[in-house]
This record gives C-alpha cells, sequence and structure tokens, in this order.
C-alpha cells in the first residue's frame, strides 16, 4: 500500500512538471529569425529604410549619431505589422549623418522576444527645399540657373537667388573662364533683381564665333556696407548652338543602329548609309559653325561632311582624322577623313553630291569613297597639318586592299 501510495505521488509531481514545460515556452523556441536592411536612402530631413519580411509579430527600427548607437541621439520605432517592410523617418537634422538597423521581435503572451540586430547601414539626409539650410533668401550666392534666349536676340538668361542684406549685384557672361578677356557685365541698382538676359551676345557678323564657344558665368553681391562679396561658383554652359549641334549629331547616330558588335567596316557602312539618305551637298544660307549648319540644314560642303563624320566615328569608337589639301590642278581646296580598319589606314571620303541612290544605279556610276593613295598625295597637296597625320598613321592599306573595300562598300549600298 505505501509503495502504491508513493508511485502515485512521483506520478503526479511528473504531470505537474510535464505540464509546466509545456505550457510556457522557452526563449530559444521562441526567438524570431533576423531580418537584413534591402535599401536605405535619403529624403528631405529624412531617410527611407526597407527590410526582407520575416514570420514574427514586428519590427524594431534603431537609428542614431553614434556609430556604437550610445544612448544619447539614440531612438528606436516600432513596426506592428508583419507584413509592413519599409518606414520613412522624418524631421531629422539636414545633412546630417545617420546610423540605422532594424529587428525583429515575437510576441507570446504579452512578452515580446528580439532577434538579433541587422548589419548597421549610414545615410545622410537631404536639406529641404525651402529650409534654411537652402533658402533662397541666404548669405551664400549661388546662380541657380542659365537657359537659352533662342530667335532674334541670341543669348542667355541668368537667374541667381536673393541675399539678405544685399544691395546690388555685379554678373558676369565670358567664354574665357578665367573672365579676363570678353567678358560682358552687368551691375543691378538694388538689391531685389535676381535675373539678368544677355542677348547682345552674337548680334553681329561674329555669331558663328561666338557660336562655338562654351560660356561661363558668375555672379557676386554687396552687402550693407557696400562692400563687394566674393564670386559665386563659377557655372559653364554651351552655346545654344553647339547644345543643339550636339544633340543632333547623337540622334542621327542613335538612328544609325550600330552596336558594339559590328565590325569597323559595318560600322562605316551604317554611318555612310545614313549619311546618303539624310544630306546633301550644297552651301546653307545661315552663317554658323560648318559641321552645324550640314546637321541642321541638311546641307554642306566637305569640310562640313568630314568634320561630322569624324564625330561619328568617334562615337562608333573609330579612329578618324579630318585631312585636307588643295588640287595641284585647280588648287581648289578640299576635305576628307583617314580612318583606320582592321589596323590599316585609308583614305575615305563620304560626301554626298549625287541626288539618289537611284540616280546612282540607273546611270551605274558609284562614288568613290575608298581613295587610293596616289588621290591623297599626288591629285592634292596636303596641308602641314594633314602631312603631318599622314606620315605618322602606318601601316596604309595597299591598291588591293582599298579596291576590296571599295567593291563591297559598293555591294553593301549601291547595287
Amino acid at each position: 500500500m505505501k509503495k502504491n501510495k508513493a508511485l502515485s505521488i512521483v506520478l503526479a509531481i511528473v504531470m505537474i512538471l510535464t505540464s509546466v514545460s509545456i505550457g510556457v515556452p522557452t526563449f530559444a523556441a521562441s526567438k524570431p529569425s533576423a531580418t537584413q536592411i534591402t535599401s536605405i536612402k535619403a529624403v528631405d530631413n529624412g531617410f527611407k529604410v526597407k527590410w526582407k519580411k520575416k514570420s514574427c509579430t514586428g519590427y524594431q527600427i534603431q537609428y542614431s549619431t553614434s556609430k556604437k548607437f550610445a544612448k544619447k541621439g539614440t531612438k528606436v520605432l516600432k513596426v506592428n505589422k508583419a507584413k509592413t517592410t519599409s518606414k520613412t523617418v522624418k524631421k531629422l537634422k539636414a545633412k546630417k549623418k545617420y546610423y540605422v538597423r532594424v529587428r525583429t521581435y515575437k510576441t507570446v503572451k504579452k512578452k515580446n522576444y528580439y532577434s538579433k540586430w541587422s548589419a548597421n547601414y549610414s545615410v545622410t539626409t537631404k536639406a529641404k527645399k525651402g529650409s534654411s539650410s537652402s533658402s533662397n533668401n541666404s548669405s551664400v550666392i549661388a546662380i541657380q540657373s542659365v537657359s537659352y534666349i533662342t530667335g532674334k536676340n541670341y543669348g542667355f538668361k541668368v537667374t541667381w537667388n536673393k541675399v539678405s542684406g544685399a544691395q546690388n549685384y555685379d554678373v558676369q557672361c565670358s567664354f574665357d573662364k578665367n573672365f579676363k578677356h570678353d567678358v560682358y557685365r552687368f551691375s543691378s541698382n538694388n538689391g531685389t533683381t535676381t535675373t539678368k538676359s544677355f542677348t547682345e551676345i552674337g548680334e553681329n557678323d561674329d555669331r558663328d564665333y561666338y557660336a562655338e564657344k562654351t560660356w561661363y558665368f558668375r555672379v557676386r553681391y554687396y552687402d550693407k556696407n557696400f562692400k563687394a562679396k566674393p564670386w559665386s561658383k563659377v557655372v559653364s554652359k554651351f552655346s545654344y548652338e553647339m547644345n543643339d549641334y550636339q544633340n543632333l549629331m547623337n540622334n542621327a547616330f542613335n538612328e544609325m543602329g550600330i552596336v558594339s558588335t559590328d565590325s569597323d567596316f559595318d560600322k562605316v557602312i551604317k554611318i555612310q548609309h545614313w549619311i546618303d539618305s539624310h544630306w546633301k551637298y550644297g552651301y546653307a544660307n545661315e552663317e554658323i559653325q560648318a559641321g552645324y549648319s550640314l546637321a541642321k540644314n541638311k546641307k554642306g560642303v566637305c569640310e562640313d561632311f568630314a568634320d561630322n563624320f569624324n564625330i561619328f566615328c568617334k562615337k562608333a569608337n573609330i579612329q578618324s582624322y579630318k585631312l585636307g589639301g588643295a588640287s595641284n590642278n585647280r588648287g581648289a581646296l578640299h576635305s576628307w577623313n583617314f580612318i583606320e580598319i582592321n589596323g590599316y589606314w585609308y583614305n575615305y571620303d563620304c560626301e554626298v553630291t549625287f541626288n539618289s541612290v537611284d540616280e546612282l544605279k540607273k546611270n551605274n556610276a558609284f562614288p568613290t569613297r575608298f581613295c587610293k593613295e596616289s588621290w591623297a598625295t599626288s591629285v592634292y597637296k596636303l596641308d602641314n597639318y594633314s602631312q603631318n597625320i599622314y606620315d605618322c598613321a602606318t601601316p596604309k592599306a595597299n591598291d588591293s586592299m582599298i579596291n576590296n573595300m571599295q567593291q563591297q562598300l559598293n555591294e553593301k549600298l549601291y547595287k
């Protein structure tokens, strides 16, 4: 009887202990897996952080100005939903570096269990537009924009920020970045003016000369004691013509469909096909930079063709130089290109003097693109610059190679 009673007591104790161990989870069983930050980016006076979704109750975000997350300057935010995987934190100091980390938590019977923190990431907040750190009414002057003025009055419009206490402003515009020569100047008679239009540039016979330039701008102000303050940071801008020229050439090249796997010869074929289809020999009325005139008006002379062919070759990673010389018979000037294909140098003339490819086929007369060496050295006398390039570029293609190239080009473009 005593043995049975003792056994009953032992069994009761075991059952009690078993029920306790089953009913109360251990920390190891409840600890959630850690998450990782997937991205973090700065926003105005804050940052936005994203992390991987985990099976948990929610997340904690900790950010601090201290890399070691010292108590001072460290904040903790709580995200109560497991499906939420991003958080934007605002109202922080502008242009301040913060360190950020995230961890998961799981709630069991009103008790939270936390994972390890993720790796630390740093982010520098942005200054909100219109805030004191980037105000248009600060003591630091800066050019905010330079825009084009087109049409009859060619030039630029310069805008800068208003400075508190400024009595007046000086603005300078020049194609000399050191502002030593050809400087256009403007001085306001008050501290409220924040724009200036320079429309006198190029309103004369030298417009084509000015059109080829990169222009530079700077501004300064005078304080309440009429003391000149330092010049702003210099801002540069292409002339309108140069900017338009660049855009026209970029668009043309993109239309050619040249890819990196094309051979140099195939690239030349694509360039020439586009030129044949869009440009013709002729004189444009507008007195602007030669290459730009051809790109804009679709008419030009040999020098224009050679200039623009050089640009296309550079974009296609083909070595090319413009050569020029005078005809030994008539003294007429001519320009063409000297290009490298498969390690050999060829004289190449891309000029278009026919009306259409159909016209060529009808007459069975095709333009000579790959020109023999005797053409460059006997028919024309090279100028000194061209002669130096011609002498240094080796090896040069022989007549057989030149004939083969011309025949392949005719087959692809004109037959």
